[in-house]
């Protein structure tokens, strides 16, 4: 099967969860999977043994798709494709949004097709994140001693910001771009400290590694990753996933604005709920940086 779905045929949750797990899916589960992308409005009316004889699979196999795309079963799954029929969604932007782009295209016209991709990307991460799991995460990192930021390449750029926030208000943070430092630096976690790695494939060696390291330590592990059923995210204790799928040259467009998003998220529930003394800091914090640059 392509990779490119069509990103109106389903429900936009559905769609969504889709997109994150169909590459690792096994052979059997990708037949029961093309059908469900293939001929959603079919597939809703069919029982489970006729889903699986179509499909030349197990009935199992459906029933494993199904929760795998965040369902409790086969019912509950068709009931969601009998949407299709009637889904008001506003129509989104194909996932090869920018394949045709190039030096002849106005400037302009680029920069109004980012914009709306930032945008349908962060309603997206909307979609797919989890309450449980953010709540999670806020939590763990409210009690945490010491917390770790980590990640790879321009994802470094993420946890570098996510440290600076968080120290800003007291934390006591850990952070490094180089890998052996990163996970020297997890093995020094313990019972009690979190760990916050960042990584969009959710397969990035170092960081899987030192999600590995500060798991065998004791810590708390948070990913935050586009695709919820990654080495990266089997490691953790709670996964925040983003959305982002829309691609340039085989770049993600809009990988590390979610990821921004979704750290502006953490950093304020935790100030917030924190109380006077996170509020304090940041106020201590602020004022020394207004200072320098006076």
């Amino acid at each position: 099967m392509s990779n490119e779905f069509d990103s109106n045929a389903l429900p936009a949750q559905l769609m969504l969860n889709m997109r994150a797990i169909y590459g690792q899916l096994k052979r059997a589960e990708r037949s029961a999977a093309d059908l469900i992308l293939t001929d959603p409005v079919g597939l809703s009316e069919m029982t489970i043994a006729e889903a699986a004889q179509m499909c030349n699979v197990s009935q199992p196999t459906f029933v494993r798709i199904s929760r795998r795309l965040g369902f409790e079963g086969f019912a509950q799954l068709k009931a969601a494709l009998r949407q299709v029929k009637t889904d008001q969604n506003a129509e989104r932007l194909p996932s090869d949004l920018y394949q045709h782009m190039s030096a002849s295209d106005d400037p302009y016209e680029i920069a109004s097709q980012i914009v709306r991709a930032s945008i349908q990307s962060m309603e997206d991460l909307m979609c797919v994140l989890d309450r449980e799991q953010f709540n999670g995460a806020v939590n763990a990192l409210l009690s945490a001693h010491r917390v770790g930021f980590y990640g790879v390449g321009d994802a470094a750029i993420v946890a570098e910001s996510a440290y600076h926030k968080f120290s800003r208000m007291g934390t006591l943070c850990t952070s490094s771009n180089d890998p052996d430092i990163q996970l020297i630096q997890a093995s020094q976690l313990q019972k009690g400290d979190a760990c916050v790695l960042i990584s969009h494939s959710g397969r990035s060696r170092t960081t899987v590694n030192t999600a590995r390291r500060a798991r065998e330590m004791g810590a708390t592990v948070i990913s935050i990753t586009n695709y919820p059923y990654s080495q990266l995210a089997r490691l953790s204790d709670c996964v925040l996933t983003t959305a982002s799928f829309m691609e340039h040259s085989g770049e993600v467009i809009t990988k590390r604005i979610s990821e921004l998003v979704l750290v502006e998220s953490l950093f304020i529930s935790v100030m917030l709920r924190g109380g006077g003394a996170y509020q304090t800091a940041l106020a201590r914090s602020n004022e020394a940086l207004v200072e320098n640059k006076l």
